[in-house]
């Protein structure tokens, strides 16, 4: 029961501040530190100083900066230079750039990549203070961006106009289903 009520504040809290209303990022970090930490103090009883570590972790390296450029999974095409910059800044680009021919730069399975690197990382941080399940919790922030291009793609209706504010992209569904991952796999 703890788990549900970690991924469910997660999963809200990742949606309200990943772009439904508009506030500052040390807002975000703030409700979530604040938030996580009587959590994980009051419902899973972890002591003060593994608390801080945990919130230090998910804080500065999981919902740090550095991951904005490849939430489109390489659905909008070639990226201009300005987003190229912001490319360049995430965890493991030169690898991608490495493994990946040039053809293949900024596509699906380039941004992918990217994507499991950026998260999977700071959740196998995570696993010294919690438990080795925490780090499924980057991979699962992958799976839920492509689940949600995906189910955009085929055309699912729960991408339509009764959902549009809250969860009316493929986007927003993986910014519910990575916040709800990291909070159910604490």
């Amino acid at each position: 029961m703890p788990n549900l009520i970690a991924g469910l504040f997660e999963s809200i809290a990742r949606r309200i501040f990943g772009g439904w209303l508009h506030f500052p990022r040390w807002a975000e970090h703030l409700f979530n530190i604040v938030g996580l930490g009587i959590i994980l103090y009051f419902l899973f009883s972890i002591v003060w100083w593994k608390i801080i570590a945990i919130l230090v972790i998910i804080q500065c390296f999981f919902w740090g900066k550095g991951h904005g450029a490849f939430y489109d999974l390489g659905h909008h095409g070639y990226p201009d230079a300005e987003m190229i910059k912001r490319y360049e800044q995430a965890w493991g680009y030169k690898i991608a750039c490495k493994i990946f021919p040039e053809s293949a730069w900024y596509g699906y399975w380039f941004d992918t990549f990217l994507m499991f690197i950026r998260y999977t990382l700071p959740a196998l941080a995570l696993i010294p203070f919690l438990d080795w399940v925490t780090g499924f919790a980057g991979m699962g922030v992958t799976l839920s961006y492509m689940l949600g291009w995906y189910l955009q793609d085929k055309g699912c209706k729960f991408f339509g106009d009764k959902f549009k504010g809250f969860c009316g992209s493929a986007t927003n569904f993986g910014e519910i289903g990575a916040g709800f991952c990291l909070g159910v796999l604490l």
